[in-house]
């Protein structure tokens, strides 16, 4: 049989905080384990999985969705991954069928936004007024 295992440390442990609570696994563990690394799927896949999830959502908003958690993935801001994007959809379709302003802005705020730190939240705008211009201002 076997266990399948996932973990974004690699039994290494986390130092850097992203991952609170983690723990470094010892080499005799370690040694029992096969590694894989999975990165993003492409963006075509990616608005598959979105849009299979909240099929009303119209593709060319998961389009702009994907492409900003894209350029989100370049190491210099924190990640939006599928699952956040995801979330961020749903209430985005959410917003937008409840007629609220700003609603991408605000469905990312309620999905994310208000779990960034100051700086982090400042980074990550500045990725998302790329692709959404003036939703994502102050």
């Amino acid at each position: 049989f076997r266990v399948i295992v996932t973990g974004n440390t690699a039994g290494r442990g986390d130092e850097s905080g992203g991952y609170h609570g983690t723990n470094q696994l010892n080499e005799a563990t370690l040694d029992r384990f096969s590694f894989l690394d999975w990165g993003y799927p492409e963006p075509e896949i990616e608005e598959r999985v979105v849009s299979g999830a909240i099929p009303k959502l119209p593709i060319s908003v998961v389009q702009q969705l994907v492409r900003a958690a894209n350029l989100t993935r370049n190491g210099d801001v924190p990640d939006i991954s599928t699952r956040g994007l995801i979330r961020w959809a749903r209430k985005c379709f959410v917003f937008q069928s409840a007629g609220r302003q700003k609603p991408i802005a605000l469905a990312f705020e309620r999905a994310m936004g208000l779990s960034l730190s100051a700086e982090d939240r400042q980074a990550v705008f500045a990725s998302l007024r790329i692709v959404f211009g003036g939703e994502f201002n102050d």
